[in-house]
């Protein structure tokens, strides 16, 4: 299978950092090492410029492709002067922000290959640079050597003046390239502007990334009339190269805003102008023309401006065979000839070069030199001369983290496979009853067209050291060898391969073709191993616990694991280890395991920590068999993860009973199982335990809803018939016949199954607050047994009952308030009340406070009675009161206080006198 990678742009507009003269490469592509593709690559950037250059590619690399890409490069050696140039570089925001025309940083990494190309073939040119946003980019302050210099006219930044390249200059020594190439180092930036490629330089002060998108043409040009000032060159030999993206919006004023477009004192400009239009603006157009006709020198009708894509093309070819052509005054150049790593390559066909054979990688970095032969032209195709481009020091180096593919790459690659064979089947493992296997290799070239003429391949045995070198058969795309195998001492050169009882048979493929490839490898190992494959074919979860109090509990108690054919107690002990269990909490030790089921079953003891119990599987629980290996006792088990197969019924991992205290309410039992069931049908599905008797009971019940594991029963009697209702301390489980069930029918069928407790809410019906007589009451008054619905009352247990503060004795009259049900007829259980009453005036004082009230059996109530006097015994003013009464039910009595409740009630009094 043929795999041609395509992707992004990269070269001069990749988001990379660069090292070397000017870039590094990174793609992606899978692993090499004896993997099962190999491929071999081009690189179609500028081949000239690869000297002292390293690419890095991924491991899948073992050659460099036969066919090398090498444009009609004008050389600068037909330059009749050395020049003088200065470029003009636009920094404002539209250049690198979120949607600019130049985030990785081309216009930078480009003029730094023009100087490195004007060193080698011009090292007396002369070179400077002015960068701009709002203002001009460089400032004097970060400079410790005073080289920059700043414009007259401009009142921020500076520029990098003009620089003889192989000039050296005080106070370091540095030559012109070297200090150019410093300020015009770039790195790959991630700030608050976002990610991008951009000078490594940073103004301070007066800058920050993020809030700098205008544009001072202007700037950049007054830093360019003035650099060329102190030109040592004719005017006709200096040139002003000018990269930028939009129109000036800077400074305010727009008489100087606009002054550039009169290109006053401009030497020849070519201006490349970064769009996805093919007309640049007026503006440029407006300057260029102006420059053109400034009469500054007999060159300056040749300035030009190119609309230019950034998207779609490669910035340094541009400039090569544009900008340079014109400064070489037309002269062209056509190669002829080149000889690349020792292959040699004769007709170019426009594009490039096909050598004659491909070129190996043959380490982690290989060293490659070059040779490029020009024929130099005048403009009117008359041959000059020959001249020789070297390159040399160009490194390939193979790095398995590159993880990014690139246009800048052609990549052409070819698969390869391995196969330890067994009855013409390919195998991964091998046993005692294989006495003849073979080994197949098999290449499908694809595009690649790379086939193989023979093939060799390398036998050995790891644990027995045995090694055969055996020559395969076959076409340039399939070959094969079949071989004999035995458990026996190495005897290397016999044709057999020779191995231990437990091993590891390795094929080596190399490649040994007229041109070898040295990286391309590759190596298939399979297993030897006395036995057979051990096989699961299921895994099951029980509850099956029995004892004397717990039972069944709902939590796995035994894990059954059902293999396809019998194992023995000594490959048990060693597979013990490799088993895991996913989605559950089990404690268990080597004595927990042993064989059922004629040995075909391992059965384990667990003991599984769980709350609430979970009696169903789904898929988070897994046996894992957590490694390959190959038992010593013969035979061997695959890792792998198995489902688990649920041999479980439900139990109670909850019970809730709702006692309304009313005999014309009935009571709700709410079950929550440790899985879903099917419909409950049966009257009497449940066993309970009367805690205060010992004995056992049943209740009838009807279910009346289901939600999730939530069933809803509604109680409508017990079983035997003494028992009148659930008390405290009961509790629940099922009765052990088949009537609860799993989804998968699985009937609880242990008979001590998990008892639960039975957490008990009683419901009486709402109590309130009553005034069952106003001011004045007299316990004496003849007409009080007309109060409160006929009820008597005792004159003598009613003054047992009042609280008289301090207030005199013979003064038994008041308002009388009580708390009680508010239907006390329909109440038929016992309870008790237990309380205290509290006064407040209108504005939240405290009249009485936390006043015990007296309690009436036979009215089940709470009684006061308020004289209407404070807590000092103070009659209170005329008017409206508030009554708040905290008290606690008793619904059992207060034998049980585990089931009491505390409530609290609140009522206005009416008007006191």
């Amino acid at each position: 299978m043929f795999t041609k990678v395509s992707a992004l742009k990269m070269g001069v507009n990749s988001p990379k950092k660069w090292v070397g003269t000017i870039f590094v490469i990174l793609w992606l592509l899978s692993s090499l090492a004896f993997g099962d593709k190999v491929c071999k690559f081009t690189y179609k950037g500028t081949a000239e410029d690869l000297s002292d250059t390293t690419i890095s590619v991924q491991e899948e690399m073992v050659a460099v492709s036969e066919y090398i890409y090498v444009s009609s490069k004008t050389y600068l050696d037909s330059i009749p002067d050395t020049p003088s140039i200065f470029f003009v570089i636009d920094n404002s925001s539209s250049m690198w922000g979120g949607n600019s025309k130049d985030k990785w940083g081309a216009r930078f990494k480009v003029t730094s290959g023009i100087i490195d190309i004007l060193n080698k073939d011009h090292p007396n040119a002369e070179v400077g640079v002015g960068v701009f946003g709002e203002y001009l980019f460089f400032r004097q302050a970060n400079d410790p050597t005073g080289r920059l210099a700043k414009c007259p006219k401009q009142d921020s930044g500076a520029y990098i003046p003009l620089f003889k390249l192989n000039q050296s200059y005080p106070p370091d020594g540095k030559s012109g390239y070297q200090i150019l190439k410093d300020w015009l180092k770039v790195d790959t930036l991630n700030d608050a502007a976002g990610e991008r490629i951009d000078l490594t330089y940073r103004p301070n002060p007066n800058w920050s990334d993020s809030a700098d998108p205008n544009t001072n043409i202007t700037a950049g040009f007054d830093a360019a009339v003035h650099a060329m000032k102190k030109s040592s060159r004719p005017d006709s030999s200096q040139y002003v190269i000018f990269f930028s993206d939009g129109e000036a919006n800077r400074p305010s004023n727009l008489i100087e805003q606009n002054r550039y477009r009169n290109g006053d004192t401009v030497p020849t400009t070519f201006t490349i102008f970064f769009t996805g239009s093919s007309n640049p603006p007026a503006n440029l157009v407006t300057m260029t023309n102006n420059i053109r006709a400034n009469g500054y020198s007999s060159s300056n009708p040749n300035s030009k401006i190119w609309p230019f894509d950034n998207n779609s093309n490669d910035l340094m070819q541009f400039v090569l065979q544009n900008v340079l052509t014109l400064i070489s005054r037309g002269k062209v150049a056509k190669p002829k000839t080149i000889t690349f790593g020792g292959s040699n390559g004769s007709t170019w066909d426009s594009t490039g070069f096909a050598l004659n054979k491909i070129l190996p990688l043959t380490g982690e970095v290989t060293t490659f030199n070059a040779d490029i032969v020009y024929g130099l032209y005048d403009p009117n195709g008359v041959f000059i001369k020959d001249t020789t481009h070297k390159i040399r020091n160009f490194k390939v180096k193979i790095d398995p983290s590159v993880n990014n593919i690139s246009d800048t790459f052609d990549v052409k690659c070819w698969d390869r496979f391995v196969n330890f064979r067994y009855n013409n089947r390919n195998i991964t493992v091998a046993n005692e009853t294989m006495n003849q296997l073979s080994v197949r290799f098999n290449n499908e070239p694809g595009e690649a067209k790379y086939n193989y003429t023979n093939a060799k391949m390398i036998l050995r045995s790891k644990v027995g050291g045995d090694s055969e070198t055996l020559t395969m058969t076959g076409n340039t795309n399939d070959f094969s060898v079949q071989f004999s195998r035995e458990i026996g001492s190495a005897a290397p050169g016999d044709g057999k391969l020779q191995h231990a009882g437990h091993d590891t048979l390795v094929a080596v493929f190399y490649n040994s073709e007229a041109t070898k490839l040295p990286l391309d490898s590759l190596k298939e190992e399979i297993v030897f191993v006395l036995g057979s494959e051990i096989v699961i074919a299921s895994v099951e979860y029980w509850d099956k616990k029995l004892g004397a109090v717990a039972g069944a509990d709902g939590l796995v108690d035994e894990v059954l694991i059902k293999l396809t054919s019998a194992v023995n107690s000594s490959q048990l002990g060693e597979l013990k280890s490799v088993f895991k269990f996913e989605g559950r909490s089990f404690t268990y030790t080597d004595s927990d395991f042993s064989l059922t089921n004629s040995n075909k079953t391992i059965k384990l003891n667990v003991t599984e920590s769980a709350n609430p119990a979970r009696t169903s599987t789904d898929n988070t629980d897994k046996c894992v068999v957590t490694k390959l290996i190959y038992l010593n006792s013969g035979g061997w088990i695959k890792q792998g993860s198995y489902s688990v197969i649920d041999k479980m019924a439900p139990v109670i991992n909850k019970a809730s009973l709702v006692d309304f205290q009313d005999p014309n309410k009935t009571d709700s039992l709410t079950i929550e199982f440790s899985e879903p069931v099917n419909t409950i049908t049966h009257a009497q599905p449940f066993k309970l335990y009367q805690e205060s008797s010992k004995d056992i009971y049943r209740a009838r019940v009807q279910r009346l809803a289901t939600s999730d594991v939530n069933v809803l029963f509604s109680i409508v009697g017990f079983q035997p018939s003494s028992i009148s209702g659930v008390g405290a301390g009961d509790s629940i489980w099922i009765r052990p016949s088949n009537y609860v069930a799993d989804k998968l029918n699985q009937f609880q069928s242990v008979e001590k199954n998990i008892r639960r407790p039975i957490n008990l809410n009683f419901i009486l019906n709402p109590f309130n607050i009553e005034i069952i007589s106003v001011t004045p009451f007299n316990i004496n008054d003849p007409n009080i047994n007309n109060y409160s619905d006929t009820i008597n009352l005792d004159p003598i247990n009613i003054q047992e009952l009042i609280n008289y503060g301090n207030h005199n004795n013979n003064q038994y009259h008041g308002m009388l308030i009580q708390v009680r049900p508010d239907d006390i007829t329909d109440l038929h259980k016992d309870f008790l009340l237990e309380g205290e009453l509290s006064i407040y005036d209108p504005v939240g004082n405290a009249i009485i406070l936390a006043k015990n009230m007296g309690y009436h059996k036979s009215w089940k109530t709470l009684v006061y009675i308020w004289s209407g006097r404070n807590a000092n015994g103070r009659k209170v003013a005329r008017g409206t009161y508030l009554a708040v009464s905290n008290f606690t039910v008793f619904p059992k009595g207060k034998n049980y206080p585990e089931l009491s409740r505390k409530e609290v009630d609140r009522t206005l009094l009416g008007v006191v006198d």
